[in-house]
């Protein structure tokens, strides 16, 4: 038994059913590319961002290191863009840095505060025996004193020093 669809209406239904869920599908497709396409993106800015962190801390230590002398230990730029990245997640998921994060910048800044007291330490030994060499000589506290632009790297008693010896020069 064939049946034979001829009626217009039910035509015109089937028709704009079809094109109806066509442009469903579509429509449900196309949300789905734009929603892995954004995660795809937000996972790029973020690996983005956690490399140049993981370059700048790298650079960062290298500069501490010349500028106060000490052997600074950075870490491979690699794990730390892993670390970085890995935090960044975090943060854009959740709005807060995960605790192994603050732990590490708590860390960080005590590291950083015992470099700096320890260049502190060193630059005061140094002074300490610069002044004692110029103490030995006239000439050479009264050259100290005349090229040193920062005198307030040395005690007052330093200064005092200095100055009756500079003073004793007969040039």
């Amino acid at each position: 038994m064939s049946v034979q669809i001829t009626d217009p209406i039910f035509i015109a239904f089937v028709t704009a059913g079809g094109a109806a869920i066509g442009v469903l599908m579509t429509s449900i497709c196309t949300s789905v590319n734009q929603a892995l396409e954004r995660n795809s993106k937000h996972k790029d800015l973020i690996f983005n961002a956690a490399l140049a962190q993981a370059r700048r801390h790298v650079e960062l230590g290298m500069e501490i290191g010349k500028v106060t002398g000490a052997t600074v230990t950075v870490r491979d730029e690699t794990l730390l863009a892993g670390d970085y990245y890995k935090w960044l997640s975090h943060l854009h998921q959740h709005g807060t840095l995960p605790k192994e994060a603050i732990e590490a910048e708590e860390a960080s800044i005590k590291e950083r505060e015992e470099i700096e007291r320890l260049a502190k330490e060193q630059a005061k030994v140094h002074n300490q025996r610069t002044v004692e060499m110029a103490l030995s000589h006239p000439v050479s506290a009264k050259h100290l004193l005349s090229t040193t632009k920062d005198l307030s790297m040395f005690s007052e008693e330093q200064l005092a020093a200095l100055r009756e010896t500079a003073s004793a020069s007969f040039y």
